[in-house]
């Protein structure tokens, strides 16, 4: 009893998509860190979304709004980042807190990806 009280607690088991993820997509010339809020609505997700990364010495940071959807183990997401940009985001889910799988942005750029609870 008490082991299904924590299960429950912690989220474990849980599909909602619902709450704070973070990770990477890892671009040919630079990894750009990800931080996501996520609510979910049934099959629809909203939020807020920051990105960050380094190139050739500079530091971008932007941050803007996250769009998107999830049916069964797959997750579309756009994160449009103001003058950062659009990153969209086509994600499975191997594990209930992990999201993974291709990011794609403005001008052609594209690259692996992943998001963790």
């Amino acid at each position: 009893m008490h082991r299904a009280a924590l299960l429950l607690l912690t989220g474990c088991g849980s599909t909602t998509l619902t709450g704070t993820w973070s990770g990477e997509c890892a671009f040919t010339d630079y990894e750009m860190v990800l931080d996501v809020e996520l609510t979910q609505s049934e099959d629809l997700l909203d939020g807020s979304a920051t990105a960050g990364f380094s190139w050739q010495g500079y530091d971008f940071d932007y941050a803007g709004t996250a769009a998107g959807s999830v049916a069964e183990d797959v997750v579309l997401l756009e994160l449009e980042l103001g003058d950062g940009g659009l990153i969209s985001l086509d994600f499975t889910m191997p594990s209930p807190g992990r999201m993974e799988g291709e990011c794609r942005g403005d001008g052609g750029i594209y690259g692996g990806g992943w998001l963790e609870r």
